[in-house]
């Protein structure tokens, strides 16, 4: 019995199927975006292998980035499907 061929097909989405609310991110949001992913990595490996880089403050360094994180996202432009 073969499985159905649906569960396997792979579908491309064009960007006619999304749009962006206001509009797309500028290159200012993209460097935050990005400064601020990298930044929390480095905290959770940080935390994660021990290397002590915030002065066993880690914790309250990544509550802290998830709370900046939170309203960042707030405020940054987002995609809905049409």
């Amino acid at each position: 019995m073969r499985p159905p061929a649906h569960r396997y097909k792979f579908t491309i989405m064009s960007d006619a199927e999304y749009e962006w609310k206001p509009r797309p991110p500028n290159l200012r949001e993209r460097i935050i975006a990005g400064v601020f992913v990298a930044v929390l990595l480095v905290t959770l490996a940080s935390e994660y292998a021990g290397w002590g880089l915030f002065a066993d403050y880690e914790k309250q360094v990544m509550g802290l980035l998830i709370l900046i994180g939170l309203i960042l996202l707030r405020f940054a432009p987002s995609v809905h499907r049409r």
